[in-house]
C-alpha cells in the first residue's frame, strides 16, 4: 500500500514499511530523506541549518506531488506500476546555463 501526503511545505510518502520525506532546505536545494525504521531522524548530520525559511509550493497531480523551491523540483508518483521520484531543476537548459554564468562572475 503506498500512501502519498502533502504536509506543510514537505511531502510524505509511505509505502510498503519505508518512508520518504523530501522537503525545502535553503534556497533552490531540497533535503531528501527515506528510512525503514518506524520514525524518521531528524538529525541534521553534516547538514547547515536550513537558515530562512524557503518560500516553497506544493502542486497536485492526480496520482502526484510535485514540491517546487526555487529553481528545483520533485516529483513523487506513487500510483505508476513502478514508483519513483525525479528532481529537476526549473528553467530551460539556456536559462540554467545563464543563471550559472552570471553568478560565477
Amino acid at each position: 500500500m503506498s500512501e502519498l501526503i502533502a504536509e506543510k511545505n514537505r511531502i510524505l510518502w509511505h509505502f510498503d514499511q519505508q518512508t520518504l520525506v523530501i522537503e525545502p532546505w535553503g534556497d533552490n536545494s531540497l533535503r531528501v530523506r527515506a528510512t525503514c525504521r518506524p520514525e524518521l531522524n531528524d538529525k541534521l548530520w553534516a547538514l547547515l541549518p536550513p537558515g530562512k525559511q524557503p518560500q516553497s509550493t506544493i502542486s497536485q497531480g492526480s496520482e502526484s506531488l510535485t514540491l517546487r523551491n526555487g529553481d528545483i523540483s520533485a516529483t513523487v508518483n506513487c500510483c505508476l506500476k513502478s514508483t519513483g521520484v525525479s528532481v529537476r531543476p526549473w528553467g530551460s537548459a539556456r536559462q540554467r546555463r545563464a543563471r550559472t554564468n552570471t553568478s560565477a562572475h
